[in-house]
């Protein structure tokens, strides 16, 4: 988590984050497959919710984005 808010949104991009962020899409396929099989299938799509999680995780380290209150 601190080198996503210490790095530009490229450095991210370009490390492990995109691989992670598959990683915990697999992790809830059997729950969730019908919603994770366009990140999965379209590596666009897949990109742009990688780049969309990585967005709501600076948000929240920098104190912009408040979940679940």
């Amino acid at each position: 988590m601190a080198q996503v808010g210490s790095h530009s949104e490229d450095l991210v991009t370009q490390g492990l984050f995109p691989k992670k962020v598959t990683d915990a899409v697999l992790d809830a396929l059997s729950d969730y497959e019908k919603l994770n099989m366009p990140l999965l299938e379209d590596k666009e799509t897949g990109r742009q919710f990688a780049l969309l999680i990585l967005k709501l995780l600076v948000g929240r380290i920098e104190g912009n984005v408040r979940l679940g209150t």
